[in-house]
């Protein structure tokens, strides 16, 4: 039996699976923090060696206009039923990128968000954020300021 996964429908996305007979099978639900549909822009799956099956990413965009970013790994358990982790789960003011330059195992990935400087509103700083592997999701581990003044 192959699996075939993804369909997104408005704000979840579904786990499709693909019997002998080729019909498709709605068997497990992810709900997203994206709450605007229209703005739901990306939607991939990642290929890492320490997952037997591929890693669903989303980008789009909550209700309050953040950037959310999203990372889930998909597991089957002995029941048969499909299981989902989120590795990451990211909301920023700003834009929020995913950067791999190592290699294809998920401790190689790098998650870069950037934030509006909320202690200096005049001015066009930013706050980027970094997030890395931790052997279980993504945490941050460094926070830079980027200085830039308003003309």
């Amino acid at each position: 039996m192959q699996q075939k996964i993804i369909r997104s429908i408005h704000l979840s996305f579904y786990l499709l699976q693909n019997t002998d007979a080729h019909i498709f099978t709605r068997v497990a639900e992810i709900k997203t923090d994206a709450t605007h549909a229209k703005k739901h822009s990306l939607v991939y799956t990642l290929i890492a060696p320490e997952y037997q099956h591929p890693i669903i990413v989303y980008n789009g965009m909550n209700a309050d206009t953040m950037q959310v970013f999203g990372m889930y790994a998909l597991a089957i358990d002995k029941n048969n039923i499909w299981q989902s982790n989120a590795l990451a789960a990211i909301q920023a003011d700003g834009q929020i990128i995913l950067k791999n330059e190592r290699g294809n195992s998920i401790a190689d990935y790098t998650i870069v968000a950037y934030y509006a400087d909320k202690d200096a509103p005049n001015t066009l700083n930013q706050i980027e954020k970094q997030y890395t592997w931790n052997a279980e999701s993504f945490v941050q581990n460094k926070r830079n300021k980027d200085s830039r003044q308003k003309n």
